[in-house]
């Protein structure tokens, strides 16, 4: 590292700390991380984009985190992400509503039977729990992601209808736990507990529906 530091010419420079890399790839993870950051930046600057991936993702690793390079590209990492959210929040805006509304109509029971023999593989009960639960913890943030899902899915000229219902649910839901419908709203709670909750909201709060 001391002959890294010393050197003044930037290509040598690049170099040694290319060869220190292969020659030390156990060094002390600080030392490496510092190297692979002067990596990133020179690659960058460079136009090495690839590379100056594949440095970041190095980084990421030795700080402990999970990472993997998906494109050079702007925007694929992105698209991947805000796609895949489409469903994500999409199923838990869908069983918010649609369970909420089922306890509202007294016939919860006869759509989880229904919706456990059409996907056995799913627990409805025990994922409700947990679908709400990130509803209401998260809503706030989520609607907002998939705000940006819909933008996104319009320019692509698909149109970003369903990620656009989920932000309104999402939205709804936070604008609920901002104005104190939810009892320890960071605790998992059974569903019906929450659309409870939901429902004296509804009734009380915001009638006929639940929107921001």
């Amino acid at each position: 590292m001391e002959l890294v530091s010393l050197e003044s010419d930037s290509a040598k420079k690049l170099v040694l700390m290319e060869q220190f890399l292969t020659l030390f790839p156990k060094s002390d993870p600080g030392i490496t991380v510092w190297v692979y950051s002067e990596l990133q930046d020179r690659y960058r600057r460079a136009g090495a984009l690839d590379k100056a991936l594949t440095a970041g993702e190095r980084i990421l690793r030795d700080l402990g985190f999970v990472a993997t390079t998906v494109s050079a590209e702007l925007g694929i990492a992105s698209a991947i992400k805000l796609c895949r959210s489409v469903i994500i929040k999409g199923l838990e805006s869908l069983v918010v509503e649609s369970f909420t509304a089922a306890r509202a109509f007294g016939v919860e029971q006869q759509v989880l039977a229904s919706l456990q023999e059409t996907y056995p593989q799913f627990d409805w009960e025990k994922q409700g729990d947990y679908l709400f639960s990130r509803v209401i913890q998260h809503g706030k943030r989520r609607a907002e992601e998939m705000r940006a899902s819909a933008e996104m899915i319009d320019a692509s000229g698909v149109g970003g209808v369903m990620a656009g219902a989920a932000a309104i649910r999402q939205a709804g839901v936070a604008a609920g736990r901002e104005a104190g419908a939810f009892d320890a709203p960071t605790t998992l709670k059974p569903w019906r507990d929450r659309a409870d909750e939901i429902l004296e909201w509804c009734r009380v709060g915001k009638p006929g529906k639940l929107l921001p």
